[in-house]
């Protein structure tokens, strides 16, 4: 598998920006991380290392129950196909680590603790 193969399309790029944009203000509305942002065009003004309170509210615990709460409300009334990519987000591995080599059905992890 080439280096191309494995990068997301700039459309697939641009809609996870969106899908992920859309959580991090609906985790902010939940949790009051960053009083400012109450919308996606809002987030947008932040630089994402100022970003990274939402972000780590999001996986700091039940992750999966929040990103269930966020497609059952759906508040920004997103599409079935977007919603059905968002809940497929909680099959992920949180932490930190570095991904070794990545095959087509699976990939290695390095996690250095």
């Amino acid at each position: 598998m080439s280096e191309a193969d494995r990068r997301l399309s700039e459309e697939s790029e641009q809609r996870f920006l969106d899908l992920y944009a859309h959580l991090l203000v609906y985790i902010n509305d939940r949790f009051d991380v960053i009083e400012e942002i109450e919308t996606v065009a809002d987030l947008e003004q932040y630089y994402t290392d100022e970003l990274l309170p939402l972000r780590n509210t999001l996986y700091k615990a039940l992750t999966t129950d929040l990103i269930e709460d966020f497609v059952e409300q759906n508040p920004p009334d997103l599409s079935e196909a977007d919603l059905e990519q968002v809940t497929a987000w909680t099959d992920f591995v949180a932490g930190e680590f570095v991904v070794i080599r990545h095959h087509e059905d699976d990939a290695i992890f390095y996690d250095s603790n």
